[in-house]
């Protein structure tokens, strides 16, 4: 009985730090990206989302339990960071520092049965076509281990279930 509560605590707790990494993610988001400590501060976020979302995906309840909007925040600042005009930092320099762990989690989590929405989980395949298309990007999933890894098997397993037409490339 006492097990059950403290779990119950330490979940309650946990899902309380998601609320507040959401939230700033969110005000991070609507905020304009003109100056570049801000743009700075918000993929420093999206590291630190992406690293605790490993970590998390490890604990197979507890990864059940993370609300959706938190992953597709995550993709949406990942990509409005990408594409930023002017961009804050070199191509090069996105890739040495965070990248791995975004590239690991997208290729780990979009056939992930755990994520029950189908358009969450075509978001992250989404996410993945868009990045190959660019060279400095396929070269950062060729030298990540979990993508050459599962990268090939999970691809195939995704069209298992469904008809090949309606999946879509985002450009």
């Amino acid at each position: 009985m006492l097990i059950n509560l403290f779990i119950g605590f330490c979940f309650w707790n946990f899902l309380l730090l998601l609320e507040l990494f959401y939230d700033l993610i969110l005000l991070l988001y609507h905020v304009s990206f003109f100056s570049s400590w801000k743009q700075r501060g918000m993929y420093a976020t999206c590291i630190c989302i992406c690293q605790l979302l490993l970590v998390l995906s490890k604990m197979d309840l507890v990864f059940s339990y993370v609300p959706e909007f938190y992953l597709e925040t995550l993709v949406d600042c990942f990509h409005v960071l990408r594409k930023s005009d002017p961009p804050f930092v070199s191509t090069g320099m996105f890739i040495k520092q965070g990248l791995g762990s975004f590239v690991t989690f997208v290729v780990t989590h979009f056939s992930d049965p755990r994520i029950s929405s189908t358009e969450l989980r075509d978001l992250l395949l989404q996410s993945i076509s868009v990045l190959v298309q660019y060279k400095e990007f396929l070269a950062a999933f060729e030298s990540n281990r979990a993508a050459t890894r599962s990268l090939p098997t999970s691809l195939l397993s995704v069209f298992d279930n469904r008809s090949w037409i309606p999946v879509t490339i985002c450009k």
